[in-house]
């Protein structure tokens, strides 16, 4: 995995992690900007992996598994979905238990959010866009959606009023937009 820090027209190229044997993917950043959590096959299946955003040894978190992670917005917990099947999970971002949240996600689809998780569900005809709320423990459909998602990712606007996520077409995958969904 490589870092990169832009300048004005330039920017300066180096190298995070450095197992040349295994898949290093999927980065995203810790809230407070000092560490980057990514996949890693580095010990046989993919698992969520963390390594200081200066460099550094990296840490394994998962031992179950896991694919696609972002921290909470505490920045206490990160919210990860596994590798080999639709569930969430979360745990400690100083490791620890791992526990379930969710029984599925589509597409490896979800949002962290102050209050909650928004995250994508396949039905048998199209999908949905649901919340996950955490002082309730309760989940709510927000858009049922006639279309299937294609993809990995789902994006929520700061003022959490315009959704982004892949959707396929007839003609491959395309960037969606819901907009004013509240």
């Amino acid at each position: 995995m490589a870092h990169f820090r832009n300048g004005i027209g330039r920017g300066q190229l180096r190298r995070l992690t450095h197992d040349s044997g295994a898949d290093e993917v999927i980065p995203s950043w810790s809230r407070d900007g000092k560490w980057i959590y990514y996949t890693c096959n580095r010990n046989g299946g993919f698992q969520i992996w963390k390594t200081p955003a200066e460099g550094g040894n990296g840490t394994q978190l998962t031992r179950n598994s896991g694919f696609v992670a972002f921290e909470s917005r505490d920045g206490q917990s990160i919210y990860y979905t596994g590798a080999t099947n639709p569930a969430l999970w979360t745990l400690p971002v100083t490791g620890g238990k791992e526990r379930p949240v969710l029984d599925s996600v589509c597409c490896r689809a979800f949002a962290v959010v102050e209050d909650g998780i928004y995250y994508l569900t396949c039905l048998d005809r199209g999908s949905s866009i649901n919340f996950h709320r955490f002082a309730t423990n309760k989940n709510e459909e927000i858009i049922r959606l006639k279309e299937e998602s294609s993809g990995i990712g789902l994006a929520v606007s700061a003022d959490r009023k315009t959704f982004l996520f892949p959707m396929r077409s007839r003609n491959g995958s395309n960037v969606m937009v819901v907009d004013n969904f509240r």
